[in-house]
């Protein structure tokens, strides 16, 4: 294997996760209000929601909501795919993690080398930590603990 491909190609499958937008709507006084929706005020109002007159009387026919929708967008990135790359990446570290302890025991340090720096750079990249990861020159191989039994 050529000496970047793994953590490149760890890289690679991280920089193109998954996103899916949700939204979600929750009812707020109207002074919390800023932008109101027409459309999501249309498909949420109930009419047990108003009170006789008020500041919004002109606009509700004589009444004034007491409470408002408001819908928020997110776009996350906790998907089912996304978990399952996690995993699968996950796995992979345990496997490295196994084979740089055998290979160690055989007394192939060459060998045990390269499988902890992969190890190190999958551990890198399933952190997350983006400044950990330009640091090129880190050293020490993680620890990781799984349920599974490795052969």
């Amino acid at each position: 294997m050529a000496e970047d491909n793994l953590p490149r190609a760890v890289e690679e499958m991280l920089s193109e996760a998954h996103a899916a937008l949700v939204t979600e709507i929750s009812m707020r006084s109207g002074v919390e209000v800023e932008e109101p929706n027409v459309e999501t005020l249309m498909e949420t109002l109930d009419a047990s929601l108003f009170d006789a007159g008020g500041p919004l009387a002109g606009l509700f026919r004589g009444y004034t909501p007491r409470e408002l929708p408001v819908a928020e967008v997110a776009e996350i990135i906790d998907t089912p795919e996304n978990r399952y790359v996690k995993y699968f990446l996950e796995e992979c570290a345990l496997l490295a993690q196994w084979l740089a302890t055998n290979l160690r025991t055989k007394g192939k340090p060459a060998a045990t080398r390269e499988a902890e720096r992969n190890l190190f750079w999958m551990s890198l990249a399933l952190s997350g930590s983006t400044e950990t990861r330009l640091k090129r020159g880190a050293t020490g191989v993680p620890n990781f603990h799984h349920s599974a039994v490795l052969p």
